[in-house]
């Protein structure tokens, strides 16, 4: 596995522990979304996994045990968080109507089993493992609306007070940025 080598902010050097594990990141501004006067807030965009090897005298060693993505110098640590691997699956919240604020990897076009942010969260009832039909409509003419067309499913893995994360698990054509989600009505999942 490969050694990385960490330089500890001030006071922290004592925080990185022989065996501990860290989650390794760079912060990156949402792509898309709401109006500049609302924050979605940063995402923490998610490189792998490192855990401490040793404490040298002025830095500390750790190997990468997960790599999702290249390791770059300057990217961050968090101490790595436990989630399950597994949730229920449950029916979207009917009362919740919604917009992909767009991919992880600030893609144009998106599909099948790609990470997107929504602009929906805890506050609004979103809670993981609730699965949403993504939907478009089209201008058929002047002040004409078309019907909605489901495009796409996803499914929530994440939640944060007002955004969360969700995979995309169908998409029937290219899913783009300010895709509008629902829930699915009349069926279980």
């Amino acid at each position: 596995m490969p050694c990385i080598y960490i330089r500890p902010a001030d006071g922290a050097f004592g925080l990185f522990i022989p065996g501990s594990r860290y989650t390794l990141f760079r912060c990156m501004s949402p792509a898309g979304g709401k109006t500049a006067a609302q924050t979605i807030g940063t995402q923490h965009f998610i490189v792998g996994i490192a855990e401490i090897i040793r404490n040298l005298e002025d830095m500390v060693t750790a190997r990468v045990v997960k790599s999702f993505r290249p390791i770059a110098a300057g990217d961050l640590l968090m101490p790595e968080i436990q989630t399950s691997d597994t949730f229920p699956l449950k029916p979207g919240n009917p009362n919740i109507e919604g917009t992909l604020i767009g991919p992880e990897e600030h893609l144009m076009l998106m599909g099948d089993g790609a990470i997107v942010f929504i602009d929906k969260g805890r506050a609004d009832h979103v809670e993981v493992g609730q699965a949403y039909l993504l939907f478009r409509e089209a201008m058929l003419a002047e002040s004409i609306v078309s019907p909605p067309v489901t495009v796409g499913k996803i499914l929530v893995l994440h939640t944060e007070e007002t955004t969360s994360t969700a995979v995309i698990t169908r998409a029937f054509v290219d899913i783009q940025r300010g895709e509008r989600f629902r829930a699915v009505i009349g069926q279980s999942h």
